[in-house]
């Protein structure tokens, strides 16, 4: 049980005393502190530190918020895992450290401006009489949101009627319960009734509708009941409504009526309606139907960097369109979002969920309806020049796995709860911290490299040392490992530390191999960290090398000259079986070096070369915003840059004009199956059959790496603009839908 103590003077002495300690060297809470601390979002008013001991020890959190004094709370039950929930006021940053024994940890901070929650109903709060009803709407809320099982999400009440199950619902959930009825005096009666309990616009809203024609997008409702089929078992309206509003991957129609005995039909055309829209009976009797919707058919995936851990920035998604049209716009906001000019690691997608890595926050939310899950605060997480480095953040089906100091964490991908921490295994490396991170079926894969090698935090200084320019340093890895997943139980691990230097961006995974260069450079080797390809790249000493995914046995290791000078990809072409290889160099052309590019394929099961080529993208060396450092997108037999295309079968380079001008230099491009996206000025798509070029917007520009994605049936483009000075008024985040979308073709 949690004990709140205000720091006495006696306190405060000791407190300061234990400072000076601790900078005299007689306390390091390194070495006590296992994990975190992560600060979980999870309610209005309300955070969760979390956080792990080395060995069982009390939970002790001091916590301020200025000007005020600091305050201790306190569990005194001894454990590993530590748990220790705060009250917080909006548009407030909080200070914090943790007391293990004698010692203190660094202080931390976490901010609660823009709290998105939303206060509970209030206890014993009702605007309706007892009455016979009664019993029969809190039977039905009660089976509806224990159905549900989440706690946020929108709840749409089709044919709401007075309003009295929207707000049976809000009352035991978290869910935004919006009602929809075509009765005037119903919808006039609900909000009264509503708004006398004090939650009108706050938890539940009453819109006047045309019930077979709504007025609002599709897939806005995360769970749709109807209060008017559960009195007349009459559905108002019609069934396609129902099926367009439902969220794909997920959406829940809890569907029912209290007649006894109800009418065959109602069974029979619920049934008949789940059937012709493909939706899956998760329960099913003749008074009370439950469906979930799927995901929608060919909606692709991008739960890693560059979409898969093959690197080809390609979702795959089938669905979009020429012509798009907006969805939703809104938060997160530029507030927790990393300055773009630091080039921070992409957004993530998953069952209709994306993850938004910001400045050291996670923030995670619908794709469908924008409405905002949960936020994680990890102090000093969030890495910067990731184009040059790996990701700190992946996706697996049911978890957010991210990396932190030394470890991994694994939060469930519905709530953000901590479910596991991942160590990595033993290094004879001085503070080791994990590096690459990717996961694929029931494996984890991570990196040791030095504590200095990924950039952590944001400034200019950073940036440009890091960012921007010729010949800048590339991290790299001392070796390479792979973790079960569920259990944590080290599979493998690659390469004696100190022997080689594993470059980050040319790790790459397909379904059962993984592909790196690695150097020997003794050069090299005698720098932990960060390297420029001029010292990484040395033929003689450059390799590349084929592990087994599954079981990290050496299946080649080839040779290789690499002519690069700025950078290096590697992805897998997958249906060609190819390694490709692409990066930059600075030659002579006229008065002035340009930059030109090189790729190079391997064979996938050899690691013979198999074809090479170069392209001059008549850009001054020396340019200052990422010309050097295009990361290509692989489509069907194609590798698109934006200076270039080349055939993936012969090798050939064609040139390739993304945007007309090739504006937006420090972007990069990403892809579905028809389409590349990328910044030219604004955001910006091209088809790839047709090469119908679309401007999606006029007022936003998005990030300086990959910040268009693709995926889920939609164009998602997460605000990533924090920072610019360029004048774009618009800073939020975007969805668009293809325009002929429509719930007869979401199959």
């Amino acid at each position: 049980m949690g004990v709140i103590v205000t720091m006495s003077h006696s306190i405060q002495f000791g407190f300061s005393l234990l400072i000076v300690l601790c900078h005299a060297g007689y306390a390091s809470p390194a070495a006590a502190l296992k994990s975190g601390p992560y600060i979980h979002f999870e309610r209005q008013g309300q955070v969760t530190v979390h956080w792990r001991s080395a060995r069982a020890v009390s939970s002790v959190l001091e916590y301020t918020t200025p000007p005020g004094q600091g305050t201790f709370k306190r569990d005194s039950q001894p454990k590993t895992e530590h748990a220790v929930t705060l009250s917080v006021r909006p548009d407030t940053v909080t200070t914090c450290r943790i007391h293990i024994d004698n010692t203190a940890t660094d202080y931390f901070q976490f901010d609660s401006t823009f709290e998105y929650g939303r206060d509970p109903v209030p206890e014993g709060v009702t605007p309706y009489e007892t009455d016979d009803w009664t019993q029969v709407y809190d039977e039905a809320a009660d089976a509806i949101v224990s159905q549900y099982g989440q706690t946020r999400g929108i709840c749409i009440d089709y044919g709401c009627g007075t309003g009295r199950l929207a707000f049976e619902i809000a009352r035991r959930s978290r869910l935004k319960v919006i009602g929809f009825e075509s009765d005037a005096h119903k919808v006039s009666e609900a909000r009264q009734r509503l708004d006398a309990a004090g939650i009108y616009g706050t938890h539940v809203v009453v819109h006047q509708m045309d019930l077979s024609d709504l007025a609002c997008r599709d897939y806005l409702a995360n769970l749709v009941v109807s209060d008017h089929l559960l009195r007349t078992g009459v559905l108002p309206g019609s069934w396609s409504e129902v099926g367009r509003i439902m969220r794909p991957d997920g959406g829940l129609a809890s569907l029912g009526t209290a007649l006894n005995p109800a009418k065959a039909t109602l069974h029979q055309s619920i049934q008949a309606w789940a059937k012709s829209r493909q939706l899956n009976v998760i329960e099913s009797h003749t008074q009370w139907t439950t469906v979930r919707r799927g995901p929608l058919a060919g909606s692709g995936s991008w739960d890693h960097f560059y979409a898969d851990p093959a690197n080809t920035a390609n979702s795959t998604d089938t669905r979009i369109t020429d012509t798009l049209q907006l969805l939703w716009y809104g938060a997160p906001g530029p507030r927790y979002i990393t300055d773009r000019h630091n080039r921070p690691m992409t957004s993530l997608y998953k069952n209709g969920i994306v993850v938004t890595p910001g400045l050291d926050r996670l923030m995670v939310y619908d794709a469908y309806n924008g409405v905002r899950y949960w936020d994680m605060v990890m102090p000093d997480a969030t890495r910067v020049s990731v184009q040059r480095d790996s990701a700190w953040v992946c996706l697996a089906r049911d978890r957010v796995y991210a990396v932190h100091n030394n470890h991994c964490v694994a939060l469930e991908l519905k709530s953000g709860l901590p479910q596991q921490h991942f160590e990595m295994p033993e290094s004879s490396l001085a503070h080791a911290r994990w590096g690459y991170v990717a996961t694929q079926q029931d494996r984890l894969y991570g990196s040791s490299q030095s504590v200095t090698a990924s950039v952590i935090g944001q400034n200019r200084p950073k940036i440009m040392a890091f960012s921007y320019g010729d010949n800048l340093p590339i991290a790299v890895s001392h070796s390479m490992f792979c973790l079960e997943r569920h259990t944590g139980k080290t599979q493998w691990t690659y390469g004696k530390e100190g022997t080689r230097r594993i470059i980050n961006p040319s790790i790459t995974l397909s379904e059962d191999a993984m592909v790196f260069i690695e150097t020997t450079n003794p050069e090299a080797l005698s720098d932990q960290s960060r390297l420029p390809a001029s010292q990484l790249l040395v033929p003689s000493h450059t390799t590349l090398v084929k592990l087994d995914s599954r079981t990290g046995l050496e299946l080649w290791r080839q040779p290789v000259t690499l002519p690069f000078e700025h950078m290096v990809y590697v992805q897998i072409a997958k249906e060609q079986q190819l390694i490709i290889a692409t990066g930059a160099r600075n030659l002579p052309d006229g008065p002035k070096d340009k930059i030109h590019y090189d790729v190079l394929a391997f064979n996938l099961d050899n690691g013979q070369g198999r074809w090479a080529c170069h392209f001059n993208t008549g850009v001054d060396s020396g340019a200052s915003h990422g010309e050097q450092e295009q990361h290509p997108v692989i489509s069907a037999d194609t590798l698109y840059t934006k200076y270039f295309t080349v055939d993936l079968r012969t090798g050939h380079a064609a040139a390739f004009s993304f945007s007309g001008a090739n504006g937006g230099g420090c972007g990069t491009l990403s892809a579905c199956a028809t389409h590349i996206f990328g910044r030219a000025g604004n955001p910006f798509m091209l088809g790839q059959t047709n090469a119908q070029a679309t401007r999606l917007t006029q007022e936003t520009r998005p990030g300086c790496w990959v910040n268009m994605y693709p995926v889920g049936g939609l164009v998602l483009i997460p605000e990533s603009s924090s920072g610019c000075s360029c004048d774009f008024p618009v800073q939020a985040t975007l969805a668009f839908q293809p325009m002929a979308e429509s719930i007869e073709t979401n199959h």
